[in-house]
């Protein structure tokens, strides 16, 4: 409890220990929250790390294999993707098209799942604005592809 500072215009010792103790304990809390970022900051740089190498590595893998059959097809490099609709018919039939289109839809999914990661650790750290804007950031990059979907382009 506070006491009210007399009329002589001099804080009384209990008042001056309490305000010493919520200046000490502030100052601890200062200097122990950036460490708690810190700590939280290298956790989701490291999980980005992770999706990234993950997806950087299965794309350039199946952009490989579906360049490897279509030389071992017929001799030459895929010169095309095929439609997002057919790559899992043309997969079940070992196209390098379908494979190579694959890979580049991986690559895509990258920065998708990024920014996903980033959207649920701001939501775990209790930074609702930071987590709302990255989701606005996804529905912004969904909307695109649902939207030529829904056009029929």
């Amino acid at each position: 409890m506070v006491r009210a500072v007399p009329s002589t215009g001099q804080a009384t010792p209990k008042l001056k220990y309490e305000v010493m103790v919520r200046a000490v304990t502030r100052l601890r809390r200062e200097r122990e929250e950036p460490a708690a970022t810190l700590a939280g900051e290298t956790a989701i740089v490291t999980l980005l790390a992770r999706i990234f190498q993950v997806m950087l590595g299965l794309g350039l893998l199946l952009v490989v294999a579906g360049s490897l059959l279509e030389i071992a097809g017929d001799g030459q490099l895929p010169e095309q993707t095929v439609p997002a609709s057919e790559v899992p018919r043309l997969l079940l039939e070992g196209d390098g098209d379908a494979l190579l289109t694959l890979g580049i839809l991986v690559f895509l999914a990258g920065p998708v799942l990024g920014v996903l990661a980033l959207a649920i650790s701001y939501f775990r750290s209790g930074d609702r604005r930071s987590g709302v804007l990255a989701l606005l950031v996804l529905v912004i990059v969904g909307s695109v592809p649902l939207i030529r979907l829904l056009r029929g382009g």
